[in-house]
């Protein structure tokens, strides 16, 4: 009779596992969502620049950028000319 049990309880374990997996998978927006919200790491837009003017060229110096967790300010030596639009940050690193 006790194999019986341990076959029900299996049964029963894997139906569990199936219905959480299918819950995280229907859900996975949110899931992305969430993470991107709890992380320090992630995409940060341009949000503004300090630049000096040289024979009427911008050089800039400094890049300010929006993000998840705040702005995160970068120095020229992350940049070749110009700021990019978009950059995947760790603001830990630069804060």
């Amino acid at each position: 009779m006790s194999k019986g049990i341990d076959k029900r309880r299996r049964l029963t374990l894997i139906g569990l596992t199936t219905w959480l997996l299918a819950a995280l998978v229907n859900c996975w927006l949110l899931i992305l969502v969430v993470a991107f919200w709890i992380s320090p790491v992630g995409p940060h837009l341009y949000w503004g620049g300090e630049y000096r003017k040289v024979f009427g060229n911008r050089i800039y110096t400094a890049c300010t950028y929006i993000g998840s967790r705040g702005t995160v300010q970068l120095d020229f030596q992350h940049f070749n000319d110009k700021c990019p639009n978009t950059m995947w940050l760790d603001s830990r690193k630069f804060a």
